[in-house]
């Protein structure tokens, strides 16, 4: 947080709660309960408006809660008869790759034209 931005804070700290709890709903309920106030408080002195930071806050959240211990990933996986060795190469691409790069995107947007 020591970034003074908050949308980038936000993003970061979202990012690796969802990654350390293999949830996206539960990296973001942490990070909002944890730095929620803070990264108002933050945003509001900054002059962004909190409609922005919880959308950036809730796009950063899918972006790496797919991580190879995620309950959802184990069961699509047991189900289908698939082993992590041969098939989560596309669940990375489309569930991490992908999302990482709407992040960026979505922060660059916001940078450039200060909405999107």
């Amino acid at each position: 947080m020591s970034s003074g931005n908050p949308l980038i804070s936000g993003t970061c700290v979202t990012g690796i709660l969802a990654a350390v709890t293999g949830s996206a709903s539960g990296g973001l309920s942490i990070s909002l309960e944890m730095i929620g106030s803070k990264l108002l408080e933050m945003a509001n002195s900054s002059g962004i408006a909190p409609e922005i930071l919880h959308r950036i806050i809730c796009l950063s959240s899918s972006t790496l809660h797919a991580l190879p211990h995620n309950g959802a990933i184990i069961t699509l996986f047991v189900i289908c008869g698939l082993g992590h060795k041969d098939s989560y190469k596309d669940i990375f691409v489309i569930a991490l790759v992908n999302t990482c790069i709407a992040s960026i995107a979505a922060l660059a947007l916001y940078g450039m034209f200060g909405a999107f």
